[in-house]
């Protein structure tokens, strides 16, 4: 038995020890992302394998020795076996707004199997007034390659901060408002346009703290919608058909809405995490709790204090209180 364990340990180090090696084939800009050099996209891309311990890249001087000595009609199964490439990897960056979405493709060089993988980060960083693309860039690929390879483990053995987990693409609804049969007028019904869009970003604030979704803010939101010559929409009401199939063209996976409704002396508030899916939602956790004053203070700390549970956010870090 002892010695069973301990050619199976032998033989996981081994395995550990070579890594699959890769070549990157292919590097490209994509829809908004002009402002990323090829050669970045390449780095990052380059980074984001040899990273993991299961896989790693034809270093940079072999593949020009290899270049200097290839014709046109070398083609990719020689160039596989010349290299001992198991897999060819392209990647290419969408940006859009305040989110990045990396996509890579990895093929099989023995069974010509591909598999297409993709993975999001927001652009939090501005210097004067710029985008720093470098952090989310690394990190999309990170998340692409775990999606790609199906090993949401590929980086548990990296420091903390390079230690990416996979996430979904979420987007904060509008939050409507219902004054019921009450008698009583509160204030944070006067004016349900700004409030709605107040409530709206302040689940926007708590659920960007996330580490299960990259959050698309509300302007990126507004600005899907604009893209398809949709605009004005209003914040108040439930999101229709059309915009839904908006988001869905998007390749958003998670839409999360909220609404208070007047009941007697106090106000029910409900924030509701959905799935969409071809263009329909799919409840996966609603949360309602009872709003007792018609203080704006009070509203928007319940919000975040709902949002944290509803995302399953750690209320250690701060947002939700």
């Amino acid at each position: 038995m002892k010695k069973l364990i301990l050619i199976l340990f032998l033989l996981a180090v081994s395995l550990q020890a070579n890594p699959s090696k890769v070549l990157i084939s292919n590097v490209a800009q994509g829809t908004g992302a002009d402002s990323i050099s090829v050669h970045k996209i390449y780095t990052a891309s380059k980074l984001a394998v040899d990273m993991t311990n299961d896989y790693i890249t034809i270093t940079d001087s072999v593949r020009k020795q290899f270049a200097t000595t290839v014709s046109n009609k070398t083609n990719t199964d020689s160039i596989a076996q010349t290299l001992g490439v198991k897999f060819f990897l392209s990647s290419s960056i969408d940006v859009f707004q305040n989110m990045l979405r990396a996509n890579i493709t990895m093929v099989d060089t023995k069974t010509k199997k591909e598999k297409n993988g993709f993975g999001y980060s927001e652009l939090r960083y501005e210097k004067d007034g710029n985008k720093i693309y470098d952090v989310a860039l690394l990190t999309a690929l990170q998340r692409a390659m775990m999606n790609v390879t199906s090993d949401s483990s590929l980086y548990s053995h990296q420091p903390k901060e390079y230690r990416t987990k996979t996430v979904k693409s979420l987007v904060i609804g509008g939050f409507m408002f219902d004054d019921g049969d009450s008698p009583l007028i509160w204030k944070i019904f006067n004016n349900k346009s700004v409030m709605s869009y107040f409530a709206s970003e302040t689940i926007y604030q708590a659920a960007k703290e996330s580490d299960d979704y990259a959050v698309y803010d509300l302007n990126s939101r507004d600005s899907m919608y604009a893209a398809f010559n949709l605009f004005l929409m209003e914040n108040f009401t439930p999101p229709s058909n059309t915009e839904l199939k908006i988001l869905n063209t998007f390749a958003v996976e998670n839409f999360i809405f909220g609404s208070i409704k007047r009941v007697k002396s106090h106000a029910e508030v409900k924030i509701v995490l959905t799935e969409l899916k071809d263009g329909n939602l799919s409840i996966i956790r609603t949360e309602v709790v009872r709003l007792e004053d018609d203080y704006k203070d009070d509203f928007e700390k319940l919000i975040k204090t709902m949002t944290n549970k509803i995302l399953l956010i750690d209320d250690g870090k701060g947002v939700g209180k």
